[in-house]
Parts: structure tokens; C-alpha cells; sequence
């Protein structure tokens, strides 16, 4: 029975040391986690001193900035592609500009794993004429690493690029031929930009313009739009990684459906977004589709107004919903507004939101921040610089909001319709294609953009600090914090002290304590040192004016003694409770030591009965 009974104790023991050990670890992450930053909500324009500036795409970068790629006309008449870099709260880091002596258009940009970036646009410029894909790999401050074209003698236009899992490249937009039909052409490109295989799928009708994805299994999901002018249909393909077709299915109705982006979603299934004239309230509605692993329809919606809506962006979020973006004649307070609606993972409106002023506003790109908000892309007219258009960023709460000082944000009221379109299948056969790439000789340009910073969260200090005896978290200093944050702060005794509560702009003994910070704020962490108690003469064993322990031992230097001395400093004046079991020992254990230090035997059996909580002391400090 007693080997039985030390197993189960040791087994308790390591079961004790891998809980403390995940108890642990817990408490590391959320500490962590309470230190992430939430990033400043803000709009800005950038106008590059031109006509016509417009954003394509955004994406937050690793350190919490964002890259965003679009295009600047210059002198009147060219288009050059146009990269800005910003931090977290939209200044500039660094902009350039690149092109040649004609039109440049750029629709896709993603960081890649060297913290540098991928650029997929379209040049007549450079390559063998109309127009070409031009792709640019930059380095992490723009510079161009190498840069190719890929395409004919018609026109070819790049519209979606990613990095893939090997290092390469996928490309996907549209080739056009002499019969002046567009076909859906996808390049897999290499880490340096040679073609590793290219193909084209066309049918005898148009085929326009698609959004690409690696897919977790290696493969693309790839969606654009065929058929006939007026009548065109959502189409999707599921290629392999090697670019056959493992199905392909359109959807649509008996007018013009645009299917402008798709995302695989944490199910394995897939979440389209275009615009709709089939069905809804009118030409165009937001459509949202949501598929199956092999494109079977799991839910279809609708959502719009009076007037025009156009989907043209739309992620899964990290609850399992979706953020989509567009621009809305509908809703909002001019020509055309950016429309954003957060749905859940059924489809249904959790909120919507217009961003916009008396004039044109189009919005082509969102994503969801690590803070849990958004950021926003696209262009505007009734804001920026020069009253042309201008780029317009918009970083947003969770909630859509900004602050309530920017009054372009308005609600929206959408309606939603339920459709009952039905998938067919198609059956185009993919093409091999033989482009060669071409290098080009483009330079980067630095550009000076006038930024017009529209509103912002406003920002509030708090100021800690704490009195002798203690310290505080975070630590006594200034901070400075958005509007609506809440901020936690936690004070901590020293050996000897307690806390008493605080003062300034918070009161109370609760601690930690929460402050709202809607204004400049500051607190303080007060502190009282315990009173002394006389000790036990080192080894006299009277026990007159002692503590209970000192005297069962005989010292105050005793090992044993240490170790209570230690779970009291770290475990007990730590804390409420504690501090209350500390003072009613202090009162009370003299006058107990007193009677104790008379008697022999009662000193032996106190240090029997003390020995376990002097084990558990010990295990739990060391």
C-alpha cells in the first residue's frame, strides 16, 4: 500500500507541475495579448498632384502598416502605377511611382515572405504592344528587383496576383485576340518570374475579369465572368495546381451578372462577390454567394436599394462572417458612396455603413486589420486636395465607425433578397499558351503626395504612478490611448506594504481597476507600510512578544521560517484576503506564542502540525 500511495502522490505532484505549467502559459498569452496595440481609426486622402489617382488594392503589412498599389495620371494625359507605403496611421513611409512613356495600370499587390511585394498590372509601354501584363517584384522600400511582361499583339490585362506556397507566383486576367474576344489566362510564375505553365479558358463568348486564389489543397479558385454582352454569368473554375480544370460552373440569371472576387472559407467551400441585374431591387445589386467544396450553393443573397450597387471586395473574418465592399448609388450622401457591410456566417446584416460626400466615391478594396477592424481603399471626388480624384483610405473600428467628427458616415438601410439561381456546369477545355516574357527597363520614381488627414479617433493620455511600497501595470509613466479605450491597471505591494487604494482620477480599493479613457487622465497606487511586531530573541525559545512559528522553531533564522516568510511576502500581502489573514496572525499570535514557548510538548506539536502548510508553502514558492 505505501509504494501505491507515493506513486499516486508523485503522480499528483507532476499533474500539479503541468497544470501550474498551462496555468502559466495562459497567463503569459493574455498578458500578451492585453499589450497589442489597437492602431488609430483615421481617413486620409492622397493626391499625387495629378487629375486622377485611384487606389486598386490594400493590404495590412506585417509591421502593421499597409501597402496600398494603384495609379497617378501625369501631366494631363499617362497613367503610371503609384505604390504607397503607410504606418499604421496612414503617413507616408515611402511612394513611388513606375512606368514609361504611356498607360500603366496596376489591380494587384500582396507582401511576400521577404517582406517585400508583388505588383500585377497591365503596360503599353513595354512589351510586344496593346497592352500587356506587367508584373514588378519590389524590395521592402519599393525598388525593383526585376520586373517582366507577359503577353501578345492584342490586349492582356493582369488583374490578380498571390504568392504561392512554393515561393512562385499565380496570375490571372484576361488575353484577347483578333476576334476581339477576351479569354481567362492564368500564369504560374516562378520566384524569378519564368512562366513554369500558362494556359488560357475561353468559351465562344467573353470572359471577364478574375480573381485567383491558392486553394489549401494546391490548387486555384479562380472566378470571373462569361457570356454574351448583356447577358453574362458568375464563373467559377476549380483548377489543379498544374491548371486543368477539376469542375466549372456558372451562375446567373437572364441579365448581367459580374462576379468580382472570391475567397476560400475556413470550411473548405467558397464566398463570391459581384453585382447582380438579374435579380434583387435593380441593376446592379450586391450578390453574395456562398458554395459548397465542389460549387453547389449553400446560401444566395442579394442586397441594395433604389439605385445602382456595385460589389467589388469581400473577405471572411475572423468570427466567420464576411466584410464586403463596394460603392452604392442607393445609400449615402452623394453620386456614389463606398458601401460596407459586415454579414455573418448566414448572410444576415449585422451592420452597414456609407462613406462619402457630395461628389463620386468608389471603393474597390477592404481587408480586416489585426486589431479586428478594417481597412479600406479606393477613390474620391468630394474630399482631397484638389477636388479631382483623389485616393481615399479609411481605417475602420470593428463596427464600421471612424469617430463621430467625421461626418461622411452614414447608415444604410439594404434590402436582402433570397435567390434561386441554379449552378451549371460548362465545359471549356483549357488551352496551352507560348508567351515569353520580357524584361523592362522601368525605373522607380519617388512621388510627393499632398495628404489631407480628414478625421482620426481622438487620443487622451493617462499618467501612473504609485507612492512608496508598491509598484504598478503598466508601469508608473505617461501612455497615450484612443478614445473608448479601456485601459486596466494593476497595483502590486512590496514585502512589508500594503495597498490601500487608489486616488486621482479613479478611487477605490478594487484592484485592478478599469478607466475609460475619454479624456486626459491620471491615477495614482497608494501604499502603507504594515506595522512592525516585535520578534522573537534569536534562540531564547521564551516566545515573549513572538509569532507562533519563531517559537515552535526556536529562531527566526530558521530554514523553516524562511520559507513561511517567503509565501507570505509573494502569495499573501499581495492581496485583499491575504493582507486580512497577515493582520489577524499579527494580533492574535503573541499572546498564542506566549503559551506555547512554556510548554515542550506543545512546541513539538505545533511543528507536527505545521510541517504540511510549511511543504505546501514551499511547493508552491519554489
Amino acid at each position: 500500500m505505501v509504494p501505491l500511495k507515493l506513486n499516486k502522490g508523485r503522480k499528483s505532484i507532476l499533474g500539479g507541475k503541468k497544470m501550474r505549467k498551462s496555468v502559466l502559459v495562459v497567463i503569459l498569452f493574455l498578458f500578451f495579448v492585453s499589450f497589442i496595440p489597437l492602431n488609430a481609426q483615421w481617413a486620409r486622402t492622397y493626391d499625387g498632384g495629378s487629375d486622377h489617382d485611384e487606389a486598386r488594392c490594400v493590404q495590412q503589412t506585417s509591421d502593421g502598416g499597409y501597402i496600398v498599389v494603384g495609379e497617378t495620371q501625369l501631366f494631363g494625359v499617362y497613367m503610371d502605377i503609384w505604390v504607397l507605403k503607410l504606418s499604421s496611421s496612414g503617413d507616408i513611409e515611402w511612394q513611388k511611382t513606375y512606368g514609361g512613356s504611356y498607360y500603366e495600370f496596376a489591380q494587384s499587390i500582396q507582401q511576400t515572405d521577404d517582406g517585400g511585394y508583388i505588383v500585377a498590372g497591365y503596360t503599353n509601354s513595354y512589351g510586344v504592344g496593346g497592352m500587356d501584363f506587367w508584373v514588378m517584384k519590389l524590395s521592402s522600400s519599393g525598388d525593383i528587383e526585376w520586373q517582366r511582361t507577359y503577353g501578345g499583339y492584342g490586349y492582356d490585362y493582369a488583374y490578380s496576383i498571390q504568392q504561392t506556397d512554393d515561393g512562385g507566383y499565380i496570375v490571372a486576367g484576361t488575353k484577347s485576340f483578333v476576334s476581339g474576344l477576351e479569354d481567362i489566362w492564368v500564369l504560374k510564375l516562378s520566384s524569378s518570374g519564368d512562366i513554369e505553365w500558362q494556359k488560357t479558358y475561353e468559351e465562344s463568348d467573353y470572359e471577364w475579369p478574375p480573381s485567383i486564389q491558392q486553394t489549401s489543397d494546391g490548387g486555384y479558385i479562380v472566378a470571373g465572368t462569361i457570356g454574351p454582352f448583356g447577358n453574362k454569368d458568375f464563373w467559377v473554375m476549380k483548377l489543379s495546381s498544374t491548371g486543368d480544370i477539376e469542375w466549372q460552373r456558372t451562375y446567373g440569371g437572364s441579365s448581367h451578372d459580374e462576379a468580382q472576387s472570391i475567397q476560400q472559407t475556413i470550411d473548405g467551400g467558397y464566398v463570391i462577390a459581384g453585382s447582380t441585374g438579374s435579380f434583387g431591387i435593380l441593376y446592379a445589386d450586391f450578390w453574395i454567394i456562398k458554395l459548397g467544396l465542389t460549387g453547389e450553393i449553400e446560401w444566395q443573397k442579394t442586397y441594395g436599394g433604389s439605385d445602382v450597387d456595385y460589389a467589388q471586395s469581400i473577405q471572411q473574418t475572423d468570427d466567420g462572417g464576411y466584410i464586403v465592399a463596394g460603392s452604392t448609388r442607393s445609400f449615402g450622401a452623394g453620386d456614389m458612396d463606398f458601401w460596407v457591410l459586415k454579414l455573418d456566417s448566414t448572410g444576415a446584416i449585422e451592420w452597414q455603413k456609407t462613406y462619402g460626400g457630395s461628389d463620386y466615391e468608389w471603393l474597390s478594396s477592404i481587408q480586416q486589420t489585426d486589431d479586428g477592424g478594417y481597412i479600406a481603399a479606393g477613390s474620391t471626388e468630394s474630399f482631397g486636395a484638389d477636388g479631382e480624384n483623389d485616393i481615399w483610405i479609411l481605417k475602420l473600428f470593428p463596427d464600421g465607425d471612424i469617430h463621430s467628427s467625421c461626418g461622411f458616415i452614414e447608415s444604410s438601410d439594404a434590402t436582402i433578397t433570397d435567390t434561386f439561381v441554379f449552378p451549371e456546369d460548362t465545359f471549356i477545355i483549357p488551352q496551352d499558351t507560348d508567351t515569353t516574357p520580357l524584361d523592362t527597363t522601368a525605373s522607380s520614381q519617388d512621388s510627393n503626395a499632398i495628404v489631407t488627414l480628414l478625421c482620426e479617433t481622438p487620443e487622451y493620455t493617462l499618467t501612473i504612478s504609485a507612492t512608496t511600497g508598491g509598484t504598478t501595470d503598466p508601469v508608473s509613466g505617461t501612455y497615450t490611448y484612443d478614445s473608448g479605450t479601456e485601459v486596466s491597471v494593476q497595483a502590486t505591494a512590496n514585502s512589508g506594504y500594503n495597498f490601500t487604494g487608489w486616488s486621482g482620477d479613479a478611487s477605490g480599493t478594487t484592484n485592478p481597476i478599469t478607466i475609460t479613457m475619454d479624456s486626459d487622465k491620471s491615477v495614482t497606487a497608494n501604499f502603507e507600510a504594515i506595522p512592525e511586531t516585535p520578534e522573537h530573541d534569536e534562540g531564547d525559545g521564551n516566545g515573549g512578544g513572538c509569532f507562533i512559528a519563531t517559537t515552535a522553531y526556536g529562531s527566526p533564522l530558521h530554514p523553516h521560517i524562511d520559507v513561511l516568510r517567503e509565501f507570505r511576502d509573494q502569495y499573501l500581502v499581495t492581496n485583499k484576503v491575504g493582507q486580512a489573514l497577515v493582520n489577524f496572525y499579527y494580533r492574535y499570535s503573541p499572546s498564542i506564542a506566549n503559551f506555547i514557548s512554556k510548554h515542550k510538548l506543545l512546541k513539538i506539536a505545533v511543528r507536527i502540525h505545521l510541517r504540511p502548510l510549511i511543504s505546501l508553502s514551499y511547493f508552491i514558492v519554489h
